[in-house]
């Protein structure tokens, strides 16, 4: 191995992967096969560079019936499990299939659908299988589809349901390198749509022979996954991340947040098509100051979440304040979703109802909750706020007045985007005239 003070240590025979750094001379590239070098003069990078495929081998290695994954629940409400063992088993399982199914060297796997075992298993099997995986926003329309799928030379295409399905299949003939596509949820109507049970069948038919020697040639300085924006304004543009990028980010937020080992867990809820989507959220909102007409600034995010952590039947949280004499919050219920749409319903999830039910509220509804000015669920939250209120560090962080909105936040309804970042000031925007009777009051 070369010796270097400065950057990781390259392989002499480029076959030591997946753990291995392949020999380059570049700091940065744009070409799909392209490789850079990793500096190691980073206080996150206190480890010896390691590959996605070598962590969760290592991970079930060390903790095989540790759970790994659960499913949000089905419509028959039972959730879906996995150990690290059976995960780690699940993703070499679909490797080999999409090997077989001629997933080539540095071409990638489009997915597209919301968070599920399966995106993650179809993410890291493609990683695995020396492939480049790729989310497409479930918002995207057909041709920003179109234009990811093509514009990161995807063999095969991975979608959730016959919604996501559609999609591409109106723009299939234009994507000159895909061979297969592959429907996780149900079972597809459409002709040589395989399911997720055939993927699996296919992949346990194959030896391990090929993946193991594809896991050889893996470097870590080479790119695993593209992140595409939503394309908002223009095309999607991609953001090229070896498997050092992810894991120096991961490794960044433990020590942040101070995570242990076999002891958090985390909940999976924005989409996984933005990997930055969590470091953007967190790190934009903790910069949001609200400066009230007194010159007090207030760090709106720690307050939200004071109060969120002290009612989970709250979905959000938005604190007014700023050129305001004190400060007003407006939150939302958890209500159910339309499935198809992505928007909010009208009617509580079934946690919320189940609370309301408990502390003597009646309500079904948002509406009904907000009509009635229901005294139970105001009362608790009026409650939930005056315990966030004890952690303030000055009477002007403590929040005066409360409101309820009429629907939880979607992108649909506008007050998210499509990575579902908060849109604080549409949110304000939307709800001006409340705001001011609040404060008028």
């Amino acid at each position: 191995m070369n010796q270097s003070a400065k950057y990781a240590s390259f392989s002499e025979t480029g076959l030591d992967g997946p753990d291995q750094v392949l020999f380059t001379d570049a700091d940065t590239t744009c070409n799909a096969d392209g490789r850079v070098r990793i500096k190691l003069d980073n206080e996150f990078n206190l480890y010896q560079p390691v590959s996605i495929p070598g962590v969760l081998t290592r991970t079930a290695k060390l903790y095989p019936d540790h759970i790994a994954l659960v499913s949000r629940p089905d419509i028959n409400g039972k959730r879906t499990t996995y150990t690290f063992q059976e995960y780690e088993s699940t993703v070499r399982i679909v490797a080999k299939a999409f090997l077989k199914l001629g997933l080539e060297r540095y071409h990638s796997v489009c997915i597209i659908g919301f968070n599920s075992p399966e995106w993650f298993i179809t993410e890291l099997a493609t990683i695995y299988a020396g492939g480049i995986a790729t989310g497409i926003y479930t918002t995207n329309s057909p041709e920003a589809c179109q234009y990811c799928a093509e514009h990161s030379r995807a063999n095969i295409i991975v979608v959730e349901n016959e919604k996501h399905l559609r999609k591409i299949l109106q723009i299939k003939h234009n994507l000159s390198y895909l061979k297969v596509i592959v429907q996780y949820d149900g079972k597809p109507t459409e002709k040589d749509i395989l399911s997720w049970g055939d993927l699996l069948d296919i992949g346990k038919r194959e030896s391990e022979n090929k993946l193991s020697y594809v896991l050889k040639t893996i470097g870590i300085n080479e790119c695993c996954s593209l992140v595409y924006t939503s394309g908002t304004v223009g095309n999607p543009k991609a953001v090229m991340v070896n498997h050092d990028n992810l894991l120096f980010g991961i490794r960044a937020l433990l020590l942040v947040l101070r995570i242990k080992e076999k002891s958090e867990v985390i909940v999976s809820y924005l989409p996984l098509s933005h990997i930055a989507a969590q470091f953007n959220t967190f790190t934009g909102r903790l910069k949001e100051l609200i400066i009230t007409s007194g010159g007090e600034n207030v760090a709106s995010y720690n307050i939200e979440q004071a109060i969120l952590s002290e009612l989970s039947y709250l979905s959000n949280a938005i604190v007014i304040g700023d050129q305001r004499k004190y400060l007003i919050v407006l939150v939302t219920l958890k209500s159910n979703m339309n499935e198809e749409t992505g928007a909010p319903l009208d009617t509580l999830a079934s946690d919320v109802l189940k609370w309301a039910q408990s502390i003597g509220s009646s309500a079904k509804t948002v509406t009904e909750v907000i009509n009635s000015r229901d005294e139970a669920i105001y009362g608790e939250i009026d409650k939930a706020i005056k315990r966030a209120n004890m952690q303030a560090i000055s009477n002007a962080q403590k929040v005066q007045k409360f409101e309820i909105l009429p629907h939880d936040f979607s992108i649909p309804t506008g007050e998210l985007g499509p990575t579902l970042k908060l849109k604080k000031n549409v949110v304000q925007k939307m709800y001006a005239d409340l705001i001011d009777k609040i404060y008028s009051k």
